[in-house]
């Protein structure tokens, strides 16, 4: 809004600029574990009023604006972004189901490890998400564990192939998850955000099926 300062008076203000999901993903895409910098460039019209003239010119004020890793952490946190509702994760499916609470819990430790950069403690959680979902399914065999949580997403008898096809995948995510997850390596293995990213998306992925598999009504047949 027009303001009409004293000379001299310096003037404060604030500018809000509202970020889509789009854009915030693009900027998780790019910025890796660094911190975050912007490059803005402001144009404010300026009147100037003497007696009954009035001058209008264009004054420009460049900026170039850093947030701190950590302090936009917290910034995503409360703009309440999370990779788990964009995967259409059924919250309270995992929530309210005694079997997945730890799993869902350990997915939500994993997002947080990935803003942070602690890329191969991302792969090990989501490891322990699949592990712990199977153990709680069978009291305590993983093996077991698994085949009953997609016979419970899955109970039609005309899906055992879908069941022995999702068994395979949760053997070969395992397998990645282990071998880029370790931390005891030597040579220590680096892993780079695409490749956490990538095993988190997976992981995201598989839970986003079954819970919204566990919420369907009475599991009509596809």
């Amino acid at each position: 809004m027009p303001v009409l300062p004293e000379p001299g008076t310096e003037l404060h203000g604030s500018l809000i600029a509202p970020l889509s999901t789009a854009s915030l993903r693009f900027i998780e895409e790019k910025r890796f574990d660094r911190a975050l910098s912007f490059e803005l460039r402001l144009i404010a019209t300026l009147h100037e009023t003497h007696g009954t003239k009035t001058k209008i010119r264009l004054e420009e004020f460049p900026a170039s604006p850093v947030i701190a890793r950590s302090d936009w952490v917290k910034l995503l946190s409360k703009m309440e972004w999370s990779e788990l509702e964009l995967f259409e994760l059924s919250i309270a499916a995992l929530r309210d189901d005694e079997n997945l609470r730890t799993a869902f819990q350990l997915l939500r430790d994993a997002e947080a490890l990935l803003r942070e950069g602690r890329y191969k403690s991302v792969l090990a959680h989501c490891r322990q998400a699949f592990e712990s979902a199977a153990k709680h399914e069978s009291a305590g065999q993983v093996k077991k564990g698994f085949e009953l949580l997609f016979e419970r997403a899955f109970p039609e008898s005309q899906n055992e192939e879908k069941r022995k096809a999702l068994n395979h995948l949760i053997d070969a995510l395992s397998a990645y998850a282990h071998l880029l997850g370790r931390h005891e390596q030597y040579p220590a293995l680096h892993v780079s955000r695409d490749e956490s990213e990538f095993g988190f998306r997976i992981t995201l992925s598989l839970f986003s099926l079954l819970s919204r598999r566990f919420t369907r009504d009475a599991h009509q047949p596809d």
